[in-house]
């Protein structure tokens, strides 16, 4: 067998000391490329026969001279040294960054110049134009317009006086034709007090066929007297003064009945009598004869009923 050159590698592994022999160049590359691998050393050798596979050799093979390297073997050789790993650096802190503060350069508004405004053109108003009497218009002449109001919703109420020049009761009320059976009267009684004046319903001739009414507060204002020979009563009610029944109507004529009595105390009747009146005639026509006759200005109206030298005066007005 002839002798061939061959050649040994001395590593450091993990800080021992080891032979690799025999080598190529991929194998010297991939052990360059190891983190954990150092070549130290390349040594040089020879044998009867090459070996095939890499081995471990103990570190007593004789060193030779870095001249018997082969030519063709990368000349950037480590040192026999261990050579230490660099510490990773360490980060380097940021330094602060003071941000320097922005001082806004001040502006300066431009003045503006207002331009000058032109005058607005008056708008054209048109001169009123005179209607002519002659010609009508288009537009409808106004006639202003009166309407009635209805006498019943001016008045609620109407008040009588009713005078007899002697002594003795007093009645006066509305009928439904005329008669005294049937109507709703106020009858004045004389007494110390002077207010014994109520509202009765006139049901039969006879003294126990009238009756007390009701509703006897549409009757109020209430007085009887007798002074100096004459008997006065006086008294004011509601239009409605019977509910629905036989009232005193604001429009048109009522039909009413008086009566009085030989004496203070109620009986059969001296005298008795039925009488119209349109209690809104003066209120409607205040120029119109009846209503001239009133001796008692506070009143509108005054019926007069004369028999035998007695004298019954009936004055009413609506309120």
């Amino acid at each position: 067998m002839r002798n061939e050159l061959s050649y040994t590698l001395e590593v450091q592994v993990r800080g021992d000391i080891a032979y690799i022999t025999p080598f190529d160049a991929t194998t010297f590359y991939h052990l360059c490329e190891s983190d954990e691998v150092v070549v130290t050393n390349i040594l040089t050798n020879f044998s009867d026969s090459p070996s095939s596979t890499p081995s471990f050799s103990p570190s007593n093979v004789p060193s030779t001279s870095p001249s018997s390297i082969p030519s063709n073997l990368p000349s950037n050789q480590p040192s026999k040294a261990p050579s230490k790993r660099k510490p990773m650096p360490k980060p380097i802190k940021p330094l602060p960054i003071k941000p320097s503060p922005i001082k806004p350069s001040p502006i300066k508004p431009s003045p503006i110049k207002p331009s000058p405004a032109k005058p607005a053109k008056p708008f054209p108003i048109a001169k009123p134009s005179t209607p002519s009497l002659s010609k009508p218009s288009g537009l409808i002449p106004f006639k202003p317009v009166v309407m009635p109001v209805p006498l019943n919703f001016m008045f609620s109420s109407v008040k009588f006086k009713v005078t007899y020049n002697s002594y003795g009761w007093i009645g006066l009320g509305v009928s439904p034709d005329g008669s005294m059976i049937g109507s709703a009267a106020v009858i004045g009684l004389p007494d110390a007090t002077n207010s014994n004046v109520k509202k009765y319903n006139l049901n039969a001739k006879q003294v126990d066929g009238i009756a007390l009414g009701s509703y006897q507060d549409n009757v109020y204002n209430k007085s009887i007297k007798q002074v100096q020979g004459i008997t006065t009563m006086e008294f004011q009610a509601f239009l409605d003064w019977n509910a629905g029944s036989l009232p005193f109507k604001s429009s048109g004529e009522t039909q009413m009945v008086f009566a009085y009595g030989q004496n203070n105390i109620l009986g059969y009747h001296k005298r008795k009598g039925p009488f119209l009146v349109n209690l809104s005639l003066c209120k409607n026509n205040p120029k119109d004869s009846e209503c001239s006759k009133s001796d008692d200005p506070n009143y509108d109206q005054m019926k007069v009923f004369n028999s035998n030298g007695e004298t019954l005066k009936v004055y009413s007005i609506l309120v």
